[in-house]
């Protein structure tokens, strides 16, 4: 028990985006948390309001990147120029397997595929965020981000779209002058 819960933990606290500084850190903790929370949404929902999202990619959502622990935040461009993409992905899923948590294997080939839109989604969502606060740096990932997501544009039903457009706008408004309109409290 204690060495799956130092996994969780340490996991979570594995820090993203290490080649490009950020203003506010995102750690693997709450970008599994925005992607789970993605899933759901992405997934849709029953008549009776409840998510169509399963177990599995919920969890598959808040597990996918506890191995970065073991073997780094990698980034995407660096996995595709070296060729180490699937290498990667089969060490994670060992490490995910050795603790139960390997939840992916699980997923269907629909549920593989909001899993990888969610995880861009909220990456798009934290470079908004970033942008907000006159991070600038931000933008190549913004517009790595933004070629991922329209690369898959003919695969994505009307919910993907429509959050795709709604985060095109919130990245519109982090840049004006009045910025985010979003008001919690109004």
């Amino acid at each position: 028990m204690k060495q799956i819960l130092q996994f969780i933990s340490e996991g979570g606290a594995v820090v993203r985006y290490h080649t490009r500084p950020g203003i506010k850190p995102d750690t693997d903790a709450a970008h599994s948390h925005g992607v789970a929370m993605l899933c759901s949404l992405l997934a849709g929902e029953t008549s009776q309001g409840r998510t169509k999202a399963s177990v599995s990619l919920l969890m598959a959502a808040l597990t996918h990147d506890l191995a970065e622990q073991f073997v780094g935040d990698v980034s995407a461009p660096t996995k595709r120029c070296l060729g180490l993409a699937q290498q990667l992905h089969s060490i994670e899923g060992n490490q995910l397997h050795i603790y139960g948590l390997n939840y992916e294997q699980h997923l269907t080939q629909e549920e593989l595929r909001v899993l990888s839109m969610a995880d861009c989604m909220d990456g798009l969502l934290y470079c908004c965020r970033e942008l907000a606060l006159g991070n600038r740096n931000m933008m190549l990932v913004w517009r790595k981000y933004c070629s991922y997501v329209e690369a898959a544009l003919p695969e994505l039903d009307g919910r993907a779209v429509e959050m795709y457009n709604a985060i095109k706008e919130m990245r519109k408004e982090a840049a004006s002058e009045e910025g985010p309109s979003f008001d919690v409290f109004a």
